[in-house]
């Protein structure tokens, strides 16, 4: 609760510190093959050559150290409504992430984000692949949809569309509360494990 609030304090800061060249949660529509795409821009950095797009992620640490495809997907769908209606060009992606797990001692750790506030740049796809994406997207969506309106089979989903988080193996010192450290394999886990004094815990994956 305290962080979807926090979440929503980030947006008002933006729209009230806006100005002519700064764009904030504008929302986009276009359609393709019949269906409706949509997006709530969060900031629109309006430049002479270009737009910059920004969301905005209140998000853990893991998330920042293992970038997620969804992040990337999104925003190129940003880019691809802004460039069909708006007819403006997107000269860059970002995810300005607010890491609400953020430690200090764990700043110096190897691939830990430095800062509780981390820029990340996205892969700006090409006009074609974002197109690509989009109609592959919705020619599932179809055919699920069919199939569900005629009792067929729906396709399984994969770990990605539902969001699975991996099982880590997390290693911690009796009594402790807090890992000394977190692999995704337990034979990594296992050669970090010191030779008394710590045990391993293992974190099942779940489907977010």
């Amino acid at each position: 609760m305290v962080w979807a609030l926090f979440g929503s304090a980030v947006h008002n800061i933006l729209e009230h510190g806006k100005d002519e060249h700064h764009l904030v949660e504008q929302r986009l529509f276009s359609e393709v093959d019949g269906w409706t795409i949509s997006g709530a821009i969060d900031l629109q950095e309006v430049e002479e050559d270009g737009i910059i797009i920004s969301d905005y992620k209140v998000t853990g640490a893991w998330s920042v150290m293992n970038e997620k495809d969804d992040w990337h997907n999104q925003l190129n769908i940003y880019a691809w409504l802004v460039e069909k209606v708006k007819k403006e060009p997107v000269k860059k992606l970002q995810i300005v992430a607010i890491i609400r797990d953020w430690a200090s001692r764990d700043a110096e750790k190897e691939n830990y984000p430095s800062a509780p506030v981390a820029v990340i740049d996205i892969p700006l796809w090409t006009m074609e692949q974002r197109q690509k994406f989009i109609e592959d997207r919705i020619r599932m969506h179809s055919e699920a949809f069919f199939e569900s309106e005629t009792e067929g089979d729906l396709p399984p989903c994969s770990t990605t569309d539902m969001w699975e988080k991996p099982t880590t193996y997390a290693v911690k010192k009796e009594g402790g509360v807090r890992a000394k450290s977190v692999h995704f394999s337990k034979e990594d886990a296992d050669n970090a494990l010191p030779e008394k004094g710590y045990f391993i815990e293992v974190r099942n994956g779940e489907r977010t």
